[in-house]
């Protein structure tokens, strides 16, 4: 239930439902049900910005997960925590939890797991404005996902990617791993991450000054949105749009 009440932005009624859980979990004893459940609430504590809450709950869960062996969930609730860290602007401690992560993730054999701390490692230096470590983990990671076939996560990476050339001012260098994450969507059919893609090269045009290529990517990602629907950000899309049309209006009544 809290999972349904969670899904449906019921917080209160989530955190409620699982506390009551965590209750039955640690009366019969059934320790990994306790760390689940810890960790469902620490998410939706995330959701409801009570970042103290959050991190408690992550980490009880991560220590019982440790205590019973179980290294795998351990690695998980590690990249989950570091997550959170980058979340809030902590970057360094973020990278001191998806270190533990990859530790972990390597010695047990996980490729995922290792490439998913490799991927928070280079976001976490990305903002800590360390560059070389940045871009060398995020790399390692794009190949660990493209070895293991998990299409979805290597386009999250190279949206990554695109988002360090841009940081760095080689904003036109951004535009082919945003492509790559494009095609990417599209095959898997994450059509509604494709308009995102779209829209982010968009901003890249138009900052390098194609206002014309930045309104025609900008396009193709509002027909995709109508053609599937309201997705996550769709008004910011439409939005973009206007805007550019608007500019590229007042550009020619200029001229």
């Amino acid at each position: 239930m809290g999972i349904i009440f969670a899904s449906l932005m019921m917080f209160v009624n989530a955190i409620e439902n699982y506390k009551q859980a965590l209750e039955i979990f640690r009366a019969i004893g059934d320790r990994r049900e306790q760390a689940n459940i810890l960790s469902l609430m620490g998410n939706v504590y995330l959701l409801m910005k009570q970042i103290k809450s959050d991190i408690e709950c992550e980490e009880q869960s991560r220590i019982i997960y440790h205590e019973i062996g179980d290294r795998s969930s351990e690695a998980k609730q590690l990249d989950n925590m570091g997550a959170t860290f980058i979340a809030i602007g902590q970057a360094d401690r973020a990278v001191e939890y998806e270190k533990q992560a990859l530790t972990i993730s390597h010695e047990i054999g996980d490729r995922y797991r290792e490439a998913k701390a490799l991927g928070g490692m280079g976001t976490a230096y990305l903002v800590l404005g360390q560059a070389k470590s940045s871009i060398d983990c995020l790399e390692k990671a794009l190949k660990i996902f493209q070895e293991i076939g998990e299409r979805d996560q290597e386009a999250s990476i190279l949206e990554n990617i695109a988002t360090y050339y841009i940081i760095h001012g080689r904003k036109a260098r951004a535009i082919e791993p945003c492509e790559q994450a494009r095609i990417i969507y599209r095959e898997i059919g994450r059509r509604d991450k494709e308009a995102r893609v779209l829209k982010s090269i968009g901003d890249i045009y138009y900052g390098i000054n194609q206002l014309s290529k930045a309104i025609e990517v900008t396009k193709e990602a509002v027909l995709i949105i109508d053609e599937i629907g309201e997705a996550p950000g769709a008004d910011d899309i439409r939005e973009q749009l206007n805007n550019l049309q608007k500019r590229a209006a007042k550009k020619w009544w200029l001229y």
